[in-house]
């Protein structure tokens, strides 16, 4: 005998049967088909190597939630953006949209992602530009040239790109470097890579190439949490504050008494312990518990000791305690002069002063810290070639000193434009929204070009095939 069961409200039924005497039953459970499927979250972007959970509502005709449905999900384009299909969880791989599907029995449903670049930290070397972006990815732009700046293997004179070009290697970056022709950057894995010019040792990884566009492991196990760039040199920070360096050293850049250069890190300023520290085109200033101190090319008073002005090669192969008696949080060194900023933001610079890159109203050189004017109080300092910039309290944008390529760009008139005066006090320019400072900036101008010092001092490492003629770093 034959029977039949229909299912009308939502729930669960004991269906019982009874023949000769005998009972049969059993328990049924009355389930609401899916209707419709929402995605969620609505959030419309993602960045690439970025992840997001995201889930499906199912509803049944009446607009009742449902839940222990099954739901499976696809991707439209896996080149832009995975997702897995059991889990849900999407991963950005590249720029574009996708469209993602979930589908629980017969009914979909879909939304559309937009998958962003977003960049975060910018590094400016001559005539090109780093940047880590999402996922700690760095690309690279500008004239690639013939040492491979921007990670890049095709190379040539005039090689260059305007558009960003990943850095090959699949390095994810926490920081960057970046002067004249090489870059430096600390990645996740705690390894520290640099490409490029490798003129002088420059990349630190002990080899005699004349360079590389393919990152290069620096030499040995330290574990960097900062790093710094000058003219054909660099050098990393440890946890701990212990500094080393490597590349050029002819003007005693290590401050480790010699000027012998090495194309592997060695110990700089021994004995000492640094919080912070930057790089000029050929001096280092480093902040310790007890002050300041500078090291290196001193012709212009950059070392900011007090001492007398030579104008000429000299330099200090060991630290010298800046003079005036300010505890600074953080300095920043550019081309021939050098700034730092206390705990009340006060800013002050010394060195060079031409062009008023001092913002003190001058434009003589001092060895003595002066105060920036304008009674500023900043949050973070930068040095350039021939200007500086400070991000004051509140976030406004201030420059000063040369302004020959729009590189402090104070003023969008005829007057600046026209006349090529520099600013010697600080001024505010007219776009910052958005500005990130970072270790040598500039915009208009995509460097701030750095020159070489005529005396050379350094000799390329033995080994090295290339060897610079030229006076100006290309």
């Amino acid at each position: 005998m034959d029977s039949h069961a229909e299912a009308r409200p939502v729930g669960t039924a004991i269906i019982s049967a009874v023949s000769d005497g005998k009972t049969g039953s059993a328990k049924i459970a009355v389930f609401a088909a899916v209707e419709t499927v929402t995605i969620n979250p609505a959030l419309d972007t993602l960045e690439t190597y970025d992840t997001l959970q995201v889930s499906a509502a199912l509803r049944d005709a009446k607009g009742r939630l449902l839940s222990d449905r099954v739901v499976r999900w696809t991707s439209s384009n896996p080149a832009v953006a995975t997702i897995n299909s059991i889990t849900g969880r999407l991963a950005g791989i590249d720029r574009g949209t996708v469209t993602v599907t979930a589908t629980s029995e017969t009914k979909i449903g879909t939304t559309s992602r937009v998958v962003v670049i977003r960049y975060r930290s910018v590094s400016a070397g001559t005539m090109h530009v780093c940047d880590i972006a999402s996922g700690g990815i760095a690309w690279c732009w500008g004239l690639n040239g013939n040492e491979g700046r921007l990670g890049s293997s095709s190379l040539g004179v005039h090689a260059n790109s305007s558009t960003p070009f990943a850095v090959p290697g699949g390095h994810r970056f926490i920081q960057l470097a970046t002067y004249a022709r090489t870059t430096c950057g600390i990645a996740r894995d705690g390894n520290t890579y640099c490409w490029g010019y490798n003129g002088f040792g420059a990349l630190g990884d002990g080899s005699g190439a004349g360079f590389s566009s393919n990152p290069t492991r620096v030499s040995g196990s330290h574990r960097f949490v900062k790093l710094v760039a000058g003219l054909d040199f660099a050098c990393g920070l440890e946890s701990a504050g212990a500094l080393f360096c490597w590349g050029c050293n002819g003007w005693g850049q290590f401050g480790n008494n010699t000027t012998s250069g090495s194309n592997v890190p060695v110990a700089a300023a021994s004995g000492m312990a640094f919080a912070t520290i930057a790089a000029g085109s050929t001096h280092v200033c480093g902040v310790t518990a007890s002050g300041t101190y500078c090291w290196g090319a001193d012709g212009q008073g950059q070392l900011g000791d007090g001492g007398a002005l030579s104008g000429g090669n000299t330099f200090a192969k060991t630290p010298k305690a800046t003079t005036g008696g300010h505890l600074f949080q953080s300095v920043a060194a550019g081309n021939l002069f050098s700034c730092g900023r206390t705990s009340s933001g006060q800013g002050y610079c010394w060195g060079s002063g031409a062009d008023g890159k001092l913002g003190n109203s001058q434009s003589a050189n001092t060895s003595t810290p002066a105060a920036i004017t304008g009674g500023l109080s900043f949050q973070s300092l930068a040095a350039g070639y021939g200007h500086a910039c400070g991000v004051a309290s509140g976030g406004a944008l201030y420059c000063w000193g040369a302004n020959r390529s729009g590189n402090s760009d104070l003023r969008r008139t005829p007057w600046t434009t026209k006349f090529d005066l520099p600013i010697t006090t600080p001024a505010r320019p007219s776009t910052s929204a958005g500005f990130a400072i970072g270790a040598t900036s500039s915009w208009r101008s995509t460097a701030t070009y750095p020159r070489r010092a005529r005396d050379r001092r350094c000799t390329p490492i033995s080994g090295n095939k290339r060897r610079v003629r030229s006076t100006r770093a290309n």
